[in-house]
């Protein structure tokens, strides 16, 4: 087994969990005293679980202790703690994606401030108008620089052509060019970088076998996804069971914990 890199300490909890998980799941949950008089139930991906008054969980099969931790403290505190990782890619200053007010822009759109699964990362822009080629230039924590071919003048994406080494902070920027001149480049010389990282081979292991045995779970991969780093995604999964749980605050107060990283 691959030894979990000490910069996302999540990794070896990811692993445990893969290795045990099984359809289905069941939980302990030491809840609040209003859950536990009234226990809560829920739906996910059509399957109805309940907690019940005595704090244990109903309708499902058990799941892994790493897993039941995991989904303990999300749910019994409502919330979903950042992982300590995150403020090296996320700073205060860190760039800002574009919105619709100013789509005209040049902006460097994806990935910010974000832990990515794919070690060949897509690359997303916004289109500067004027530009006849686009050139993507990424840095690694060395210092050393890659360079995209000159991209067409339609372009707004660039898949990277070579594994990226899992686990180091890579730069990014992206350059308009107009006839062989440099017209523009994003994030600006005064903004914050363009940052990001690659999850470690383990963690992308025990995130596909969670795939394949979760029984397709939202709230069970929506947190794994959190513990990873992988905030976009995380999303994705908590808002799918918030909209099958639209009555209850839960599934609401994890998404907006999420979105306060």
């Amino acid at each position: 087994m691959l030894e979990p890199s000490a910069k996302n300490p999540w990794a070896s909890r990811l692993v445990a969990i893969a290795a045990g998980v099984v359809l289905g799941y069941g939980i302990l949950w030491a809840a609040s005293s209003v859950r536990r008089a009234a226990g809560l139930t829920f739906i996910d991906q059509g399957k109805e679980f309940t907690v019940k008054a005595d704090g244990t969980m109903t309708g499902l099969g058990p799941i892994p202790r790493e897993l039941q931790q995991t989904m303990r403290d999300a749910l019994l505190l409502d919330k979903i703690d950042r992982p300590p990782f995150w403020d090296d890619l996320h700073g205060k200053t860190q760039t800002v994606p574009a919105t619709r007010a100013d789509a005209d822009s040049f902006r460097a759109l994806a990935p910010i401030g974000a832990m990515v699964e794919n070690d060949h990362p897509v690359f997303h822009w916004s289109v500067k108008p004027g530009a006849t080629g686009y050139r993507v230039n990424l840095v690694d924590e060395a210092g050393a620089t890659t360079s995209s071919p000159l991209l067409a003048a339609g372009a707004t994406t660039w898949t990277q052509n070579h594994a990226l080494a899992p686990n180091e902070t890579y730069t990014w920027t992206v350059e308009a060019w107009r006839d062989g001149a440099l017209l523009a480049k994003a994030p600006a010389a005064s903004g914050s970088d363009a940052r990001f990282r690659v999850i470690e081979p383990a963690t992308r292991a025990a995130l596909q076998q969670l795939r394949d045995k979760s029984g397709g779970s939202h709230l069970l991969m929506g947190l794994a996804y959190a513990h990873a780093g992988l905030q976009a995604d995380a999303r994705r999964e908590l808002e799918a069971f918030a909209k099958e749980n639209s009555q209850s605050p839960l599934p609401k107060n994890l998404l907006n914990s999420l979105a306060s990283w």
